[in-house]
């Protein structure tokens, strides 16, 4: 007998980034709130946060898109939008590098916290679709 085959539901996906994404939002800016009281960043919390969810969500959309067309393909589109996510990122960062007054060390590693944490769920995600039966 043939087993069902379990397929990528982008909607179930964005409905669990956007808890993820709420609750390490809510860690990540407690911490920074708390512990962190004298530092100036330039960034807030809630634009990292906002930055990671729409890139992290396109590059989901555009990889489930994908493997629906040219499923062979995946891998490689996978690696260009990480690619254009970490130009996204430069361009992104750009304004604080151009910014004098502020210290830009304590935004990038904040940056960075949620970039990495972020890149781990993109992973995981880009796997399963990478892996997923046509």
């Amino acid at each position: 007998m043939n087993e069902p085959t379990k397929r990528f539901g982008f909607g179930k996906f964005l409905i669990q980034l956007s808890i993820f994404t709420i609750v390490i939002y809510g860690i990540h800016h407690y911490i920074l709130q708390s512990l962190f009281i004298s530092v100036d960043f330039y960034f807030e919390t809630w634009k990292i946060y906002a930055f990671q969810f729409i890139t992290v969500s396109a590059l989901i959309y555009f990889l489930q898109h994908r493997s629906k067309i040219k499923p062979d393909k995946v891998f490689n589109t996978f690696v260009i939008l990480s690619l254009l996510k970490m130009v996204a990122v430069l361009i992104f960062l750009l304004p604080l590098f151009f910014n004098k007054s502020v210290n830009p060390k304590p935004t990038v590693f904040a940056f960075f916290i949620a970039y990495f944490v972020f890149l781990i769920l993109e992973t995981r995600v880009a796997l399963m679709i990478l892996n997923e039966k046509n």
